[in-house]
């Protein structure tokens, strides 16, 4: 009970990083979260090749990057019209 029963502490593991080289601004490989396992994909249905050259792993990223933001943008100009139209009819009244 006294020192004598002290049980060794546990070393922390240490974490290990690996430089692969590419920058942080090069996104093209972030595809959301990587599946677990790789699904086993049956022969009759071909994936659409991925484009090889850098340039066009680059369009893809800007094209997705810009479909995704058409909606919130679309919003936002809608309503900032709808405040322009409610301060024009506010004003058009004093005016």
């Amino acid at each position: 009970m006294g020192k004598d029963s002290k049980q060794p502490k546990k070393r922390k593991e240490k974490v290990v990083y690996i430089d692969d080289g590419s920058t942080v601004a090069d996104m093209s490989g972030v595809r959301g979260n990587p599946p677990l396992r790789r699904p086993v994909q049956p022969s009759y249905k071909k994936q659409k090749p991925r484009p090889t050259t850098r340039a066009g792993s680059i369009w893809q990223t800007y094209v997705s990057a810009v479909r995704s933001m058409i909606g919130p943008m679309l919003i936002f100009l809608g309503g900032m019209s709808v405040v322009f139209f409610l301060i024009w009819v506010i004003l058009g009244f004093f005016a």
